[in-house]
């Protein structure tokens, strides 16, 4: 993964590094092990998703099992426009992974391309940034009203 100067919060975010490759993946991988994560914790970070499917699509998963699949675009280019996105994180260690695919541009030859109309937001690169687990700080009750 690469980072520049776009940002969510503070200076830097990360990317994938350019992928040109059709079934080319680029990943970003956090292992949460030998950390306090006897608790759990609630996990937060913000996406701007440059990608539609059928062409790309960037993926999340926590221990291999996908948790978010990010397949239209959130954001226009380098608006700054971010997605937040927060999951109840179970007490463990844990491998997170955030996994951008380039399964390339529709072919010229199959019925799919000659209907296919890209969005024009997606241009420019996607970013993760804001990574972050908060820890469980007690119990916390949840109403079951319905």
């Amino acid at each position: 993964a690469d980072r520049t100067s776009i940002a969510y919060d503070g200076k830097y975010a990360v990317r994938p590094g350019i992928l040109s490759t059709v079934g080319s993946h680029s990943n970003l991988t956090i292992s949460l092990e030998g950390m306090d994560v006897s608790s759990g914790g609630l996990l937060t970070f913000a996406v701007h998703a440059s990608v539609e499917m059928p062409v790309d699509v960037l993926y999340f998963t926590i221990n291999h099992e996908i948790i978010r699949t990010f397949d239209k675009v959130i954001g226009s280019g380098n608006s700054g426009e971010w997605a937040e996105v927060s999951i109840l994180l179970l007490p463990g260690e844990h491998t997170l992974t955030w996994s951008y695919q380039y399964f390339g541009m529709p072919n010229e030859d199959h019925a799919e391309y000659r209907t296919y109309n890209m969005d024009p937001r997606r241009v420019g690169n996607s970013w993760v940034d804001a990574i972050a687990l908060q820890p469980f700080t007690g119990d916390v009750a949840f109403s079951d009203e319905g």
